[in-house]
C-alpha cells in the first residue's frame, strides 16, 4: 500500500510540475524577414527595422535580413527605414507564440534634393 501511494504522490508531482513548468514558458514569436529596394529588388543591408510599440529593432544582415526574437504575442507595427529611402510602416503585424511571421519589405529611394550648394575660395 505505502509502495502504491509512493508511486500515486511521485506521479502527480511530476505532473504538476509539467503543467507549471509549461505555465512558465514565455508567450513569444519571431519576426524574421528581409528589406529590399522596390525599384531593383536588391537587399538593402544596414537598414533598421523597428517594432513602433516596443521601440525594439534590428538592422538588416549584408544580404538584407533581420531577426527579431522573443517578442511577446500582440498585434504590432513594423517600421523599416535606411538613409536616403522612406520610412516604410507595416500595419497589423500578428505575434503568435511559438510562430515565426516572414516579411519581405520593400523600400523606396526618397526623391529629395538638397538644396544648392555654393563653395567660396578665400585666399589668406
Amino acid at each position: 500500500m505505502k509502495k502504491l501511494q509512493l508511486i500515486i504522490t511521485t506521479t502527480l508531482s511530476l505532473l504538476s510540475f509539467s503543467i507549471f513548468a509549461q505555465a512558465q514558458k514565455p508567450l513569444t514569436g519571431t519576426i524574421k524577414g528581409k528589406v529590399i529596394d522596390k525599384a531593383t529588388k536588391q537587399s538593402v543591408p544596414g537598414a533598421t527595422v523597428l517594432i513602433k510599440e516596443t521601440q525594439r529593432g534590428s538592422t538588416t544582415d549584408t544580404a538584407g535580413v533581420f531577426t527579431l526574437i522573443k517578442i511577446n504575442e500582440g498585434v504590432y507595427q513594423l517600421v523599416a527605414s535606411f538613409i536616403g529611402y522612406q520610412e516604410k510602416t507595416i500595419n497589423d503585424i500578428r505575434v503568435v507564440r511559438n510562430k515565426t511571421n516572414y516579411f519581405e519589405i520593400e523600400i523606396e529611394e526618397s526623391l529629395q534634393s538638397l538644396k544648392e550648394v555654393v563653395i567660396k575660395i578665400k585666399t589668406f
